[in-house]
């Protein structure tokens, strides 16, 4: 009888330990799933990032062509027909591509090369860090009047 409740024992421990194992391997195979996704979403960002400032790099290059055949020229006789036509197509490029980025800003997060990366000016520190005290001097003063006005 007391061999019999422990192999019962050792029954139920293993079918525990079982159990166990199959919710940890299902839920690492949950979180393997999610991580894979979310490799996969950033991977498709980063190229799409990469794409967009590629093309940025594109159009300020021509935009910079553009302003030294422009300048070059002493009059708009000196601008061909052929001139003109190209510098039309790359401006309706260039808005396509600027419309492209502020799509992606809008819906995504901001593109580290575009905006860089932000740290707080000296400035900006030592200003809030006075109107903090400025605030915990007023909070201190009306915590006094809230006293007082209790007490009489």
């Amino acid at each position: 009888m007391v061999m019999q409740e422990a192999f019962s024992q050792l029954h139920e421990f293993i079918e525990l330990i079982d159990c166990v194992k199959q919710g940890i391997d299902q839920n690492l195979q949950n979180g393997q799933e999610k991580l894979h996704q979310m490799w996969m979403m950033w991977n498709k960002s980063s190229q799409k990032e990469s794409s967009i400032q590629d093309k940025m790099q594109q159009v300020q290059q021509e935009l910079q062509k553009t302003h030294n055949s422009f300048s070059a020229a002493a009059s708009f006789q000196d601008l061909t027909r052929n001139i003109l036509t190209q510098k039309h197509y790359l401006m309706n490029t260039a808005q396509e591509y600027m419309d492209e980025l502020l799509e992606c800003v809008e819906h995504n997060i901001p593109l580290a090369w575009l905006v860089g990366p932000f740290t707080p000016s000296r400035a900006s520190v030592e200003s809030q860090d006075s109107a903090k005290e400025k605030e915990d001097e007023e909070n201190k003063s009306h915590n006094i009047q809230s006293c007082g006005s209790q007490l009489v």
